[in-house]
């Protein structure tokens, strides 16, 4: 039977020990935690059985994971499947990461649904994101379709709308060289790359254009009309025109507003 020969505090690692046994002459080590060593009474010159030894050593090992597990979730809340990717990285055999993951659940440590929450919560309170982001997002972390549908709820069309009114206005606010029909293209796409669903893009930017003057369309295609008119200067007239106008309708403004505008330059020149 196995004989606890020597025990043998680690220095680099205050809360380990290697054991050294002796069975039948020959002589092997491995290390284990203090409070594996206290739980289990161990002591020099201890016979032990094989069966019972290498009982010690996988709950020692399964607990190492736990305690690994335990300092990644110092940080912030953790999917299940974070916590697991973790562990392999660690290199822990997946029967022992199986086990911790559910004594983690069991202590309410690892929680999906409330994983999800959470992160739903923090999304909605500190970024921009709209749902459809936040729903990729958790599936990259392994939660549930649904629990994550479920948990969405939260966000509601209400909110959702007041925030992309938000986003939209302030982007109108960067973009006064744009033609209303293309602002308006380039808000819808900017909230869609944001994750907002159409129909919430729809809400919330059509009364904005909707309520939009003359005004602004007049001084964006003054702006953008002069500087191509500028651009196109070493072009005969009837060339020049026509790439203007070329210019512009692609930019998005009318045809008949394209027109006020190069008769308005004829007249002043």
């Amino acid at each position: 039977m196995p004989i606890l020969k020597r025990i043998v505090s680690n220095p680099q690692k205050r809360n380990q020990y290697t054991i050294i046994i002796v069975d039948n002459g020959v002589e092997s080590d491995f290390q284990i935690s203090v409070d594996t060593f206290v739980r289990h009474n161990l002591y020099k010159g201890m016979e032990i059985s094989t069966q019972d030894l290498e009982k010690i050593i996988a709950e020692d090992r399964i607990q190492e994971a736990y305690s690994a597990a335990l300092h990644y979730l110092t940080y912030r809340k953790r999917s299940e499947k974070e916590v697991r990717e973790y562990l392999l990285k660690k290199e822990f055999p997946s029967h022992d990461i199986d086990v911790t993951i559910q004594r983690l659940k069991n202590d309410r440590y690892v929680d999906d649904r409330d994983f999800a929450e959470s992160y739903i919560l923090t999304a909605m309170n500190t970024t921009d994101k709209g749902v459809e982001v936040i729903r990729r997002e958790l599936e990259t972390k392994g939660i549930d379709a649904r629990i994550i549908s479920e948990k969405l709820q939260i966000y509601t069309d209400e909110l959702q709308i007041e925030k992309a009114i938000l986003l939209a206005e302030k982007y109108i606010q960067r973009k006064k060289q744009s033609s209303l029909k293309q602002l308006e293209i380039q808000v819808k796409d900017m909230l869609r790359r944001k994750g907002y669903p159409f129909s919430i893009i729809a809400k919330a930017v059509e009364p904005i254009f909707r309520e939009m003057d003359g005004d602004r369309e007049q001084e964006a295609i003054q702006e953008q009309g002069r500087k191509a008119w500028k651009k196109y200067r070493h072009l005969p007239e009837q060339e020049r025109e026509l790439k203007v106008k070329r210019y512009l309708y692609r930019k998005g403004f009318s045809l008949d507003l394209i027109n006020d505008f190069i008769h308005q330059l004829q007249d002043d020149m």
